[in-house]
């Protein structure tokens, strides 16, 4: 319970872009009215997520020095962002999907 609390604190720093990218993505496949559309969602997903994280290890590091010394490894943060940003991506996509 505690990892899925540290997850979305350290989404938060991420949340805006990272949800307005997948809405984008999810309106250009449903425009698309292609379901191969959704390999290349997937790959653009991927490569705005990596985008993002490096963001955050660039310039957010000093925030998870808190979470560091909780116990936290930082490729553990990271990896519960990619994980929540993917889960919060592939419902979108199935969104899409499902209307089209």
């Amino acid at each position: 319970m505690r990892r899925i609390e540290i997850a979305l604190l350290c989404y938060r720093y991420i949340a805006v872009p990272s949800i307005v990218t997948s809405l984008i993505i999810s309106l250009h496949l449903l425009y698309s009215q292609n379901p191969y559309f959704l390999l290349f969602a997937i790959v653009e997903k991927a490569v705005t997520t990596a985008l993002l994280v490096s963001y955050i290890l660039i310039f957010r590091s000093d925030r998870f020095y808190f979470f560091h010394n909780a116990g936290f490894s930082i490729y553990l943060i990271c990896g519960s962002i990619v994980l929540v940003d993917l889960f919060i991506a592939a419902i979108f996509f199935s969104l899409s999907m499902i209307i089209l």
